[in-house]
C-alpha cells in the first residue's frame, strides 16, 4: 500500500517481486501523471533538480498496472495531484475507487479507510473488484 509518491514505490516493488505481493492499494498516486498536470510533478522537480530520469519511457513504464490485484483509490477534490493521474484501468485485476477526500486528509478519511478494509479482508487469491453496492453514493467506477 502506498500514498501519493509512496504508491509509485509500491506499484514498481510489485512488479519487480509479483511473487512477494498479494495485492497494490494506491492512494492519490499520480503514476499516470507524475511529470506535470499537479504539483507533485513541481515538488519531484524541486527535490531532484534533474527531471531527466522522467523519461517518456520511463513515465509510460509508471502507467504500466503491477501483474497483481490493483486498487487505485483517487479523488476529484485531492487539491495536490490530478485525480485522472491516479486513476487505474478496469480489467479482472485491477480498478479505480473514486472517494471525497483531500490529499492530505486520504490516509485517515472514513471513506478511504472503508475500502482499503474491504480490499485487505479478501482471502489471498480471491480478489475480486469493489462491488457498486459496496461504495458510497458519491464513490463510481470508471
Amino acid at each position: 500500500m502506498g500514498w501519493s509518491l509512496g504508491g509509485v514505490y509500491a506499484r514498481e516493488i510489485a512488479k519487480r517481486c509479483p511473487d512477494s505481493v498479494r495485492q497494490v492499494i494506491t492512494l492519490g498516486t499520480p503514476f499516470a501523471s507524475l511529470g506535470g498536470a499537479n504539483h507533485a510533478g513541481a515538488f519531484y522537480k524541486l527535490v531532484n533538480r534533474d527531471t531527466s530520469q522522467l523519461t517518456p519511457a520511463m513515465q509510460a513504464r509508471l502507467r504500466e498496472c503491477p501483474p497483481v490485484p490493483t486498487t487505485a483509490i483517487y479523488s476529484k477534490t485531492d487539491g495536490v495531484v490530478s485525480w485522472r493521474g491516479c486513476m487505474e484501468k478496469n480489467t479482472a485485476k485491477s480498478e479505480s475507487v473514486e472517494v471525497n477526500a483531500s490529499h492530505l486528509g486520504m490516509a485517515s478519511h472514513s471513506e478511504v479507510l472503508r475500502v482499503i478494509v474491504n480490499r485487505l479482508a479478501q482471502p489471498e487469491g480471491q480478489w475480486r473488484p469493489l462491488q457498486n453496492s459496496q461504495r458510497s453514493a458519491r464513490s463510481t467506477r470508471h
